[in-house]
């Protein structure tokens, strides 16, 4: 259903507030029906005694109508006093109360009528002092005017009959004077239409009389099986107290009279045997149903308050949204981050017809859900508060016909209290929305999103998605758009998925010292205590290795670390350990380069990418190793020195560029190379090794990217 409706003023943009998600409390009783199977002499034996106790409820109703608001207790004990001696004290009590309730019941319902009133003459005003059309504007709060001449006059004269009827009703309720009829208004204006409804004299005679009768005893806790006037024993044997005028017509001891039908209820059958075997209090109702010809009896009896779910605990395992409409109920099952899972579900039903069937259809539809809800795993149902009291007018909705006929027929207040008492059964929660909103913002921000080539998504399921997460705490919109200028913090954070009870949530994120990386700071890994055994090579307890300090060192500090060079010596070559500077061995020291025959020195090219050479040093940003003359500088190693007759090759920082985690390049540099360009090269076919120290030999080399290790088996010179 289109969610406009709903309770709550006027908020900020024209958009009203919204009232905040609740849990709405289990039923406080429970009641079960079954029939009964009479003869035609019990049948006889009911309807006369039943006529008998309606004429007196209807006197006493009479009674305390005339009484209005100067009625007490006094006056009360004076009415049962006076039904005692025509019935006895139980059925005495038993219509008094029962008048009371109606009494009330009258009176709530005139309350409901003035306020209607009230709102339909302010609302016509309002309207009529708008030019001839002139459209509305919610922002400004001015309505639409009227289309023509001639509807500005019906409605003048509508806004007089109105004002009359409001005199009325104001004046019956300062007195306290509630109109009520028995058997139903509209029963009683059938009367006048019986060709319309379908009905001859004496048809009709028998529904007035059925729907006049009493036949309705409170149960009490203590007596024989919870009720002494209407006794349904354990076994199902139903029995009855006479009033005093019909003592006669027993055929039991004690003035009462016992039925030929046996009563089972199949329906909450135990629990209503446990109760009646405790002598627990249960009240019962004896009905004529003169369309199908048979008798019923409902029993009916109070729980103890169950405590409500919380909110966060009856959400700890998603919810199934649930949109209610004309036709079907959309359902669509959400995870606690109110993300869809799944398809979306719809529950069919068919409102035309009797009431008997539309009920008959709410409750089948009610138990797909349910049924749907227990295989999702879930634990709560989202559902729209929907009230369409308000909106029952012709004012609201204009010449839309089919659509107040729609909102009038729609049985929210019955599909929420069967779907509130059948989800208690099955330990389901059920959660009430604002539903403001919930049908334009689903549509606006999941419909399209949603929709595949093979699925298509409504409205109605996109609101479900809306009901959910909005009982779940999150925004209806999927996410917001991104800040300007760029998708980083220049203009604050998204925190759409945030949920509400999260600090900071409408503020930028908080800066954190250091790189924005998901590496691990130094000293916080899962082997932060054991560095020596992140070494591939073996723990450095056995082979007393080289352990690299953790922290960043400049170029010319790892070539004085590598090559032992004093830290106040001049920073000149030395050539590697045992190796001769002429060797065509590779820079890891392992293996010759396969791909030139120039002369190279096998050492390491230190290098630390962070801090590279300014000045004149730096040519461009592929070639900075050399300066304009095409000289290396002066603390590379003899590596350096070799040829410079290579083109410069490509330096990106990619797979071809530096290890930045060892601080090494991710290339060789060699000579030797073909282009019309000179320079220095980095081959990209040769990775380099990270190796470990040891007293006379190497030990073993690893390639940082493919982690692949190999074992040198020629002994280094001391």
């Amino acid at each position: 259903m289109t969610g406009v409706f709903g309770r709550g003023g006027e908020g900020v943009g024209g958009l009203r507030e919204l009232v905040a998600s609740f849990v709405v409390p289990g039923p406080a009783g429970v009641a079960v029906r079954d029939r009964l199977r009479v003869s035609e002499a019990d049948a006889a034996v009911l309807a006369e005694v039943g006529v008998f106790l309606g004429s007196l409820a209807a006197g006493d109703l009479a009674v305390r109508s005339r009484q209005g608001l100067a009625h007490d207790a006094a006056s009360w004990a004076v009415r049962k006093r006076a039904l005692t001696g025509r019935s006895s004290a139980r059925w005495a009590g038993s219509i008094t109360k029962a008048t009371h309730d109606q009494w009330a019941l009258a009176r709530r319902g005139q309350a409901a009528h003035l306020t209607w009133l009230r709102r339909q003459i302010a609302s016509i005003e309002a309207r009529l002092a708008r030019p001839l059309g002139a459209k509305a504007d919610k922002r400004a709060g001015l309505a639409r005017g009227y289309a023509t001449r001639g509807e500005w006059h019906a409605k003048s004269r509508r806004l007089h009959t109105l004002k009359d009827r409001l005199a009325v009703v104001e004046a019956d309720r300062v007195a306290g004077r509630v109109r009520v009829v028995r058997g139903g208004r509209r029963l009683a204006n059938t009367r006048h239409h019986l060709e319309a409804a379908g009905l001859d004299t004496a048809a009709w005679r028998q529904r007035w009389r059925a729907e006049r009768m009493f036949l309705a005893a409170d149960g009490e806790s203590g007596k024989r099986f919870g009720n002494e006037t209407i006794r349904v024993t354990d076994t199902g044997q139903v029995s009855v107290k006479l009033p005093a005028p019909l003592a006669h017509l027993a055929n039991a001891p004690h003035g009462r009279y016992l039925l030929d039908a046996v009563v089972r209820f199949q329906h909450r059958g135990q629990e209503w045997r446990d109760r009646v075997t405790a002598n627990r209090a249960v009240a019962y109702r004896i009905h004529h149903d003169t369309g199908r010809g048979r008798w019923y009896v409902t029993a009916s009896w109070q729980r103890a308050a169950a405590p409500v779910l919380p909110l966060e605990a009856a959400l700890a395992r998603g919810v199934v949204g649930v949109d209610m409409n004309d036709d079907h109920l959309a359902a669509w099952q959400l995870d606690v981050h109110g993300n869809p899972v799944g398809e979306p579900q719809r529950f069919f039903y068919d409102l035309s017809g009797s009431t008997e069937h539309r009920d008959a259809q709410i409750r089948h539809a009610l138990t797909r859900l349910l049924h749907h809800t227990r295989r999702c795993g879930a634990a709560a149902i989202a559902i729209e508060d929907l009230d369409f009291t308000a909106e029952k007018g012709r004012e609201q909705h204009g010449r839309n016909k089919r659509f107040r006929r729609l909102i009038s027929r729609f049985p929210t207040a019955k599909l929420k209290a069967r779907l509130v008492s059948m989800a208690a059964e099955r330990n389901v929660a059920v959660v009430a929305v604002d539903p403001a909103y919930t049908s334009r913002w689903g549509a606006q921000h999941w419909q399209n999103p949603l929709t595949t080539p093979t699925r298509k998504i409504s409205r109605h399921d996109a609101a479900s998605i809306a009901v959910g997460r909005r009982a779940l705490g999150h925004p209806i919109r999927r996410r917001t758009a991104p800040p300007p200028h760029h998708q980083s913090d220049g203009a604050g954070h998204r925190t759409v998925q945030a949920r509400p009870d999260t600090r900071r949530r409408e503020e930028t994120r908080p800066h954190i010292p250091g790189p924005r990386t998901g590496c691990a700071p130094p000293g916080c890994g899962a082997k932060a205590g054991d560095q020596g055994a992140q070494h591939r090579s073996g723990h450095p307890a056995e082979q007393e290795s080289w352990q690299q300090d953790s922290l960043p060192l400049s170029l010319y500090e790892r070539y004085r670390t590598m090559t032992g060079v004093s830290a106040l010596a001049p920073p000149a070559p030395e050539p590697s350990r045992g190796l001769p500077p002429t060797s065509t061995t590779d820079v890891c020291g392992i293996r010759p380069c396969r791909c030139c025959s120039s002369t190279t020195a096998a050492a390491t090219l230190p290098h630390d990418r962070r801090v590279p050479p300014q000045g004149p040093q730096r040519r461009s940003r592929n070639n900075w190793l050399t300066d304009a003359s095409g000289s290396a500088p002066d603390f590379a190693p003899a590596l350096l020195q070799a040829d410079l007759h290579c083109r410069a090759g490509d330096y990106a920082g990619g797979a071809k560029g530096f290890r930045s985690e060892v601080g090494l390049p991710s290339a060789r540099y060699h000579g030797g190379g073909t282009g019309s360009q000179s320079g220095p090269r980095w081959s990209s076919h040769h990775l380099p090794m990270v190796w470990n120290f040891s007293s006379n030999f190497w030990s073993q080399a690893r390639n940082p990217v493919t982690g692949a290790r190999r074992r040198v088996r020629r002994p280094l010179a001391s």
